[in-house]
């Protein structure tokens, strides 16, 4: 585990935390059980929930896989059990080629007690977004090094920080009456320079078109300082490190909720255009709302939409809108309830436009300017009229053909929310979700595309190109011919086409 040691009543809290979590204490009975611990002082939380009739006794809980440790696995060693990530259990392992030390996480699906490994679709998507992620080179971004497959098992080999969990680290703070608001109040400074790194972070993922899709503390590693010591007061925060970047996909029970369509996320994190199972029209502004809500955790001990199921807790997400920071934490102020809350729109228009604009409203305010930390104003749609549109489609261009996948969705989607007819907007965020990774998307929007003008030669290449990714075969076929069919004069277009379709023969 990492080297980081709490205070053994400190530890006592951080169970209860989690078993309030995992919903086998509620909050008050953790609260009540806390207030006999305080009044007995030695006292053990386990035991004392027993004595209130809140638990039941058990034996001895379940050990996790390859318990005899260290253990060789491949080309590593793995020599320490780190616990159960967003997607299976993670190891601090020794890569012996490379003589260093990674993480690896043991990639499988959890549906209630039982587990299975991967399908060939899952493999499939996990590569796909483990190959984006990896690309990302940042101090605030766990590195991904490698996906692979040794002795049935599929893995990852990641960047190993030796710290913990924001939500641990929250869980001690927040749960231990000698820090809480105190410690936000001396740290202020230096945790709001944090959340700015962290924006900093997305920002730069989002120039290059990748995204989080699952933001929440769980995700978000904690290096301490081990030069700033203070008695009676939580380790100083060195960095937070965004982890398992863009790898939200649909392996685990607990992230993805949902029977009709997909919802990718965490309940309680999730953006509302993620909890209303707009699955493929993930923006830049949905990892922003995340970030704001692990922000107002961070400040106020508190996390706005989490309830006691995840239904209610998406219901929250999609309708109801935070009480101000400072509402909970009074040494916080207005200054800040706006840095926050401009994250939290129910609109994406409605929350900065960019992670690099969270980054500006901390540092103004940082700075002692809080007329540039106001939150963000509603960005004009449909009624500023074409203009605006025309605007907004130019840029997205722009942004496309320079590589900014992120900036040009978000504005395709202004242009098409204010004209949801324009073919070249359509095609244009179609090109852009393909070269993300979301085929599916790319489908919907060039199929409407066809929709529009039957007679366009482009929209049935483009889908024809990511029909074939999703080996669908046959319907990319129809579209290939259909391409030649509208464009039967178009010489550069029929042999590009040609190649294309006796590929699709080979690989019958």
């Amino acid at each position: 585990m990492p080297s980081t040691s709490y205070p053994a009543v400190d530890e006592e809290a951080l169970l209860g935390q989690l078993l309030v979590k995992h919903g086998l204490i509620t909050h008050d009975q953790l609260v009540e059980a806390l207030r006999v611990m305080g009044a007995r002082r030695a006292a053990k939380l386990g035991d004392v929930l027993i004595e209130l009739g809140y638990v039941q006794p058990v034996q001895q809980a379940r050990r996790p896989a390859f318990d005899d440790l260290p253990c060789p696995f491949g080309k590593f060693e793995l020599r320490e059990h780190l616990g159960r990530g967003g997607m299976g259990r993670v190891y601090r392992a020794w890569q012996n080629d490379l003589r260093r030390t990674v993480a690896v996480k043991l990639v499988e699906v959890s549906r209630g007690e039982s587990t299975r490994g991967l399908t060939d679709r899952e493999r499939l998507d996990l590569l796909t977004e483990a190959r984006a992620a990896g690309r990302l080179a940042h101090p605030n971004i766990v590195q991904v090094y490698e996906v692979g497959r040794i002795d049935g098992e599929d893995y990852i080999s990641l960047e190993y920080v030796d710290g913990v969990s924001l939500s641990e680290y929250l869980a001690f703070v927040w749960l231990t009456p000698a820090y809480g608001r105190r410690f936000v109040r001396r740290r202020m400074r230096s945790l709001l320079m944090h959340l700015s790194e962290l924006g900093a972070a997305l920002e730069y993922a989002h120039s290059v078109g990748v995204m989080h899709r699952d933001i929440k503390p769980a995700n978000i590693l904690a290096r301490f300082d081990d030069a700033v010591v203070e008695e009676q007061a939580p380790p100083e925060i060195k960095r937070l490190k965004l982890a398992d970047f863009g790898l939200a996909i649909d392996l685990d029970q607990e992230s993805v909720v949902g029977e009709e369509r997909q919802i990718i996320g965490t309940p309680g994190y999730m953006s509302p255009e993620q909890a209303r199972g707009k699955g493929s029209r993930w923006m830049p502004a949905s990892d922003i709302f995340s970030l704001g809500v692990v922000a107002y955790e961070l400040l106020t001990g508190v996390s706005p939409f989490m309830r006691e199921t995840n239904d209610a807790s998406l219901a929250a997400v999609r309708e109801e809108m935070p009480k101000p920071p400072s509402k909970r934490n009074p040494d916080l102020d207005s200054r800040i309830d706006a840095i926050v809350l401009g994250c939290l729109g129910k609109d994406p228009w409605d929350r900065f436009p960019r992670a690099s604009s969270l980054v500006e409203a901390i540092v103004a305010y940082l700075q002692g300017e809080p007329a540039a930390a106001q939150a963000p104003r509603r960005i004009a749609r449909r009624s500023a009229g074409d203009d605006d549109a025309g605007v907004f489609a130019h840029r997205a261009r722009a942004r496309r053909e320079s590589g900014d996948l992120g900036g040009a969705l978000s504005d395709y989607t202004r242009v098409l929310d204010a004209r949801p007819d324009d073919v070249e907007a359509r095609v244009g965020r179609g090109l852009v979700l393909f070269a993300l990774g979301d085929a599916l998307g790319a489908v919907e929007d060039w199929t409407r595309a066809v929709d529009l003008d039957a007679d366009a030669p482009d929209p049935y290449v483009y889908r024809a190109l990511a029909l074939r990714s999703l080996h669908c075969d046959a319907e990319a076929a129809v579209d290939y011919e259909s391409a030649l069919i509208v464009a039967p004069s178009d010489w550069a277009r029929r042999k590009s086409v040609a190649k294309a379709m006796e590929k699709l023969k080979c690989r019958r």
